[in-house]
């Protein structure tokens, strides 16, 4: 299985290439081309790094499942049940939206088009090449979301393992010295500090368990988090880089054949004009433009932080 869709990676990676090769020099196109291509990336990565440390996930699930199975009072079940329940929203409302996308994508395009711009080694414009073609984005799409979304939804519940045996460190911290006893003065005796000391020996390994559990999420997770922002902010910016060519409409509006209007019309034609000199832009806040020029400062940023 993991061949097959590992194989379905590279086949798709190498299509997409070949179409962003193709329509080189027009952004409109390469946007298209490089949205697909850069996630596809992305998911390679992350789907790479799952598969080289699947022992260490595996460990990781387990010890996890074993500390929260072993939970024995009312309170700890309660709140084991309730990260289970939250995590099975999550599940939910993850492929939901997933899947919705796909059908989406896959539905909504024009008659006689592809859901999605790629190369292909022959004519997918003719029947019956056309329909083969259809199916195949269809289906690897399906697969693709699928996967990619089962990788996700792991990074998400093995956070929301570690926060629950957080959650499950502080309520027996807080139960610390319940069936203690004390002493008229309200100190516990000399048997119960024993109790009490064991028990906090206890709670420091577990959280020590949780810790070392973090690390090994960051060992696992990070690189392809990281690509994974960075694949989604490089597409929101050449996105609305797009939207600063007013150059365009002010360009097709003395194209138009103004001349021939009175001098009302010809007076909103030039009011469009002028307009057009001012950028068309998406800020975050109203405090940062989402460009081209803003992503690359910021990576600039992080080379010169790195170095």
């Amino acid at each position: 299985m993991i061949a097959k869709v590992s194989e379905m990676m590279s086949v798709y990676i190498i299509i997409q290439t070949g179409d962003l090769v193709q329509v080189w020099g027009d952004l409109t196109l390469m946007t298209a081309s490089v949205f697909m291509l850069f996630t596809n990336i992305a998911y390679a990565i992350k789907l790479a790094y799952v598969i080289q440390r699947r022992e260490l996930i595996q460990k990781i699930i387990f010890d996890g499942d074993n500390e929260l199975d072993g939970q024995k009072t009312k309170l700890a079940i309660q709140t084991v049940e309730r990260y289970r329940k939250y995590t099975i929203r999550l599940v939910t409302v993850y492929f939901s939206v997933a899947f919705s996308s796909v059908f989406g994508i896959t539905f909504s395009g024009e008659k006689d088009q592809l859901p999605l711009r790629a190369w292909y080694p022959f004519d997918a414009t003719k029947r019956p090449a056309y329909q083969w073609t259809y199916a195949h984005q269809f289906i690897a799409l399906s697969i693709n979301a699928a996967v990619n979304l089962c990788c996700d939804v792991l990074v998400a519940t093995l956070i929301a393992q570690c926060r629950c045996r957080l959650r499950l460190i502080a309520q027996s911290l807080r139960t610390l010295c319940d069936d203690v006893d004390v002493d008229k003065k309200g100190r516990i005796t000399a048997d119960s500090e024993k109790v009490v000391s064991s028990r906090v020996r206890g709670i420091v390994m577990r959280h020590q368990l949780v810790l070392a559990q973090v690390e090994q999420l960051q060992q696992c997770f990070s690189v392809p988090i990281l690509g994974q922002f960075a694949v989604a902010s490089f597409i929101i910016c050449v996105t609305a880089y797009q939207m600063a060519f007013s150059d365009e409409v002010s360009r097709a509006a003395y194209e138009c054949p103004w001349y021939e209007f009175p001098a009302s019309i010809r007076r909103l034609l030039l009011v469009i004009m002028v307009r057009c000199k001012r950028a068309t832009v998406i800020t975050v806040a109203g405090i940062v433009e989402i460009s081209l020029d803003t992503f690359m400062s910021v990576r600039d940023d992080d080379t010169y932080s790195l170095s």
